[in-house]
């Protein structure tokens, strides 16, 4: 029998990837994420600790090393802190790399310019950049590098040329400049995720988006893309999101989308829009103009933490949702309209089938206010259109700490979501206690006497089932998630699927987008749904 320790017999394979979901579960947990920051007690540096065995694995396993997130300010003024990021990179040598590099204060702008050592760190040590998030200042100073020094034209290629992901943030000040207006294309050609957030789009006009499968940015890019093209199409796009422009929150510029103008998105799976407003115009006027025949998920989601959720009083039928009822009548229509044009003959019967299954999108999900209506949950077209609509409800008071008390949960959840401040516990609870938890067990073990119940925990329950019950009465599901504060009130039509669990993408998330791993840990945790 072998003397080795049983798991350094684990094949090293198995090993890499093991190593490789201790760093992306490292990774996760920052807000820098998909970007690794370097530290001695995360992976993949704490692994190297382990033995020698862990070490040489983890130091010749270049997918370990090929995210990292660089301070810009220290590789400028700080020679050790070149070395070690010049350590990490040369063991991500030969694989794509994921590069965030903090931006500069624009006090300190100047440096980039009249320091060029930062650029020929980059290109002597990442050249094979596939995604990059960073600020304006890096932005442009990189784009003044790769476009007139001419000691990097040779090497322009290498870090552009490999560029898919990108991601930068220009606010009001510093936007993109002008010797690079419509300089995109041609210093980046292999763009397919862009992720901008700016306040103008100047300079963008050359946006290749056609080649484009995941778009982030402002509502102000649709209208600056609108300029002599009617119809604007994004043949590969597959996720879009929409932000309100960093000047105004609304269309407030009175020529704003031309009204023949059409944005035709034919594989587009999933779009979210980042909507605060009361009554929901940018959302009104922009699906207007969209052209969505494969669309499976429309998410809205509200940006304003302190934005106060609706009172039970909103189940009234006070909102106006003709204009989603209208983009669902065209998602629907353009979809079947794509289903008969299909084309050979041979796929006529297997189109025949997509065109029974598919009646409209597959899933909305919203936590914003103005969805909080009977107008909207019982809309004839809408119901017919859509097989899973969910609402999310915060029953956390986003001014409070994150810990607080049943009687700080029973002030907010009477207060703020406008649940029965009179209900009694014992009432309410014999009225209907919760269903059994979403995985089909029951609530308790059949012959055994119910433990006590704290007095505020059974008012907070005999609210919650009030305010289910209320839901109820149109026709809707209630679930309460029991390791966060939140609460869905929906519909679903899928089989086997309670409205309180997300949706599940079938398709490739954009790399800055944490939202479906994060949605994997939680349910690795056993976060338990239980509809009432």
């Amino acid at each position: 029998m072998s003397d080795e320790p049983p798991f350094n017999r684990i094949p090293t394979e198995l090993l890499c990837e093991i190593f490789s979901c201790v760093t992306f579960l490292d990774s996760l947990s920052l807000t820098t994420y998909p970007f690794h920051v370097p530290a001695s007690h995360r992976a993949p540096l704490l692994l190297t600790k382990v033995c020698s065995h862990w070490r040489n694995i983890v130091l010749n396993t270049p997918t370990l090393w090929s995210s990292l997130a660089v301070d810009m300010e220290r590789v400028i003024d700080s020679e050790p802190k070149r070395r070690f990021y010049r350590f990490w990179l040369d063991r991500a040598w030969g694989t794509p790399i994921s590069l965030y590099i903090f931006d500069v204060r624009r006090s300190d702008a100047a440096l980039l310019k009249n320091n060029a050592d930062w650029i020929d760190f980059l290109l002597d040590n990442a050249p094979n950049i596939k995604h990059l998030l960073t600020g304006p200042h890096v932005f442009n100073a990189l784009l003044q590098a790769l476009h007139d020094k001419p000691d990097y034209r040779n090497s322009r290629f290498m870090i552009g040329g490999h560029l898919e992901g990108l991601s930068c943030v220009l606010n009001g000040i510093d936007h993109l400049r002008y010797p690079f207006h419509d300089q995109t294309s041609t210093i980046f050609p292999n763009l397919r995720q862009v992720d901008i957030a700016s306040s103008s789009y100047k300079g963008f006009g050359d946006l290749q988006i056609h080649k484009l499968t995941h778009l982030s940015a402002n509502f102000g890019l649709l209208e600056f893309l609108q300029t002599n093209h009617p119809t604007l199409t994004f043949h590969k796009l597959i996720e879009l999101y929409l932000y309100p422009s960093a000047t105004r929150t609304q269309y407030q510029d009175p020529n704003g989308l031309e009204e023949s103008v059409r944005f035709v998105f034919p594989e587009l799976r999933f779009l979210k829009i980042f909507d605060s407003t009361e009554g929901l115009p940018d959302t009104r006027r922009t699906l207007a103009h969209f052209e969505c025949p494969k669309l499976d998920t429309l998410q809205i989601e509200n940006l304003n933490p302190m934005m106060r959720l609706n009172r039970v009083d909103r189940l009234h039928s006070t909102g106006d949702f003709e204009f989603l009822a209208k983009f669902l009548e065209t998602t629907t229509s353009s979809s079947s309209r794509q289903s008969r044009s299909s084309g050979s003959p041979s796929s006529s019967s297997s189109s025949s089938s997509e065109q029974r299954q598919r009646q409209g999108i597959k899933y909305f999900v919203t936590r914003h206010r103005d969805f909080l209506d009977a107008a909207f949950f019982n809309h004839p077209t809408i119901r017919s259109s859509i097989d899973f609509a969910q609402v999310m409800i915060s029953t956390k008071d986003p001014s409070r700490s994150r810990y607080y008390n049943l009687q700080q949960q029973q002030e907010y959840w009477t207060l703020g979501v406008g649940w029965q401040a009179n209900v009694d516990p014992a009432s309410a609870m014999n009225a209907g206690a919760p269903a059994p938890a979403a995985d089909g067990s029951g609530t308790g073990t059949s012959g055994t006497s119910p433990a006590p119940v704290d007095p505020a925990t059974a008012r907070i329950e005999a609210q919650k089932q009030s305010f289910a019950n209320t839901w109820k009465a149109h026709n809707l599901e209630v679930v309460f998630s029991t390791c966060s504060t939140k609460a869905y009130v929906g519909w679903s039509r899928i089989r086997n699927r309670t409205v309180g669990k997300s949706f599940v993408k079938e398709w490739a998330a954009a790399f800055w987008d944490k939202g479906p791993y994060v949605e994997c840990i939680e349910q690795s945790k056993g976060a338990e749904l239980v509809p009432y």
